[in-house]
């Protein structure tokens, strides 16, 4: 009915976005569930912790992004 209507682009692209976004933004993914009649998705606000410790190299160049204008002496 909603393709229909053009409310949606096609069935179940919906899914693969909300996938991609939770990536993106380093969401842990959606548990998608089929229920009794229906279906059922939940959603965590909780961020994915970086295992991967943080470089020197990766606080320097944090630290220009944000003042580009920053010397050498500074840093």
């Amino acid at each position: 009915m909603f393709k229909e209507c053009g409310l949606i682009e096609k069935y179940g692209s919906g899914i693969g976005r909300i996938k991609k976004f939770c990536k993106e933004h380093n969401i842990i993914e959606p548990k998608f569930e089929e229920i009794q009649k229906g279906f059922q998705v939940t959603l965590y606000k909780e961020i994915i912790q970086e295992t991967t410790p943080i470089t020197t190299k990766d606080r320097l160049e944090a630290l220009i992004k944000e003042n580009p204008k920053i010397t050498r002496k500074k840093i």
